[in-house]
């Protein structure tokens, strides 16, 4: 990571000091945090071909981290355009972590949808009244993620059917154990919550259908407002819904449905639910004049194996698609 925690060969903010460059900043969650480090010198190379682009110096730069979701890609934008970071096109993809993450964990711990992904530990685990399971807890979990990321490489190496098959089977495992682990979480008491405004609670009195339609607005109103900070500083902006396999007309091959599919996944059903929830939103935004793209068709056609796990993450290949 780079001396703001983003995985980048850059420190931000990148200045390269001469006036031919052309910087790309992609913003969002795991996702788009992979297609920068997995894809971006792939990316690079496409768009330093285009004519337009001709002799300028094309920097792919990675401003996601995995879980975020917005407004946090509005916020990180907001933040280094302030610290004199400029761009010239702005990425943002995301939808997924959106529609998820507040179902999934938000609402249960009764906690604000527009709170980041278990914020209220976060938070909590960096002052004087964390304690040790709050420690522990983290810990844990960022040690199963390093586990699914170790074996879902892994299973994409050719030695044997048999060390496919044992790869495939910890990957599975090690997912389920960190799906498991994050709905989880120590309680989180009283006075914790009282810290903080930042932890704020679910709103009284809203059903959670219209928490659900609060989020989806939160997700237009986001992408608008980050259209508007990146043309008047004079980048262009494109927002990207990004493709997932519970949403999908793929046809997946036998090894993919045995990595890609959980039975019962709770993001499956957040997805299934909410994705065309957000593609009803997305006209709003092209209404407004955003370059949107709505690329979960894009790997219709593909029959080889793509994603890499039970989540929403995609292969080198996947990638570069």
């Amino acid at each position: 990571p780079n001396n703001h925690g983003f995985w980048s060969e850059y420190d931000y903010p990148l200045r390269p000091g001469n006036d031919d460059s052309y910087i790309v900043g992609v913003f969002g969650g795991s996702v788009a945090q992979w297609l920068a480090v997995q894809a971006g010198e792939y990316f690079r190379r496409k768009l330093a071909g285009l004519p337009e682009l001709e002799g300028r110096q094309v920097h792919v730069v990675n401003f996601a981290i995995g879980g975020f979701k917005q407004p946090q890609q509005l916020q990180v934008l907001s933040y280094f355009m302030a610290i004199g970071q400029s761009f010239d096109l702005v990425v943002n993809l995301d939808g997924f972590n959106e529609v998820v993450l507040p179902v999934v964990e938000n609402f249960p711990q009764g906690i604000h949808f527009s709170m980041p992904r278990s914020y209220p530990k976060v938070v909590s685990s960096i002052t004087s009244i964390a304690d040790e399971a709050m420690f522990d807890w983290l810990d844990h979990g960022l040690k199963l993620r390093e586990k699914i990321n170790h074996w879902a490489n892994m299973s994409n190496l050719r030695f044997s059917a048999v060390y496919y098959l044992a790869s495939t089977a910890l990957h599975s495992r090690y997912q389920g154990l960190h799906d498991e682990h994050m709905r989880s979480s120590p309680e989180i008491s009283g006075a914790e919550r009282n810290v903080f405004f930042a932890l704020a609670s679910a709103e009284e009195g809203f059903e959670r259908y219209q928490q659900k339609t609060r989020m989806t607005d939160l997700w237009v109103q986001s992408s608008l407002l980050m259209r508007d900070l990146a043309e008047q500083n004079g980048a262009m902006y494109l927002h990207v819904l990004q493709p997932n396999q519970y949403h999908s007309a793929k046809t997946f091959s036998a090894r993919e449905r045995l990595i890609a599919f959980k039975p019962r996944h709770p993001y499956s059903r957040a997805v299934k639910e909410m994705y065309p929830v957000l593609l009803k939103k997305s006209s709003g935004l092209t209404s407004e004049g955003v370059n949107f793209l709505d690329a979960t068709p894009v790997f219709d056609d593909v029959e080889e194996t793509l994603y890499v796990d039970s989540c929403c993450h995609y292969n080198d290949k996947g990638n570069r698609i």
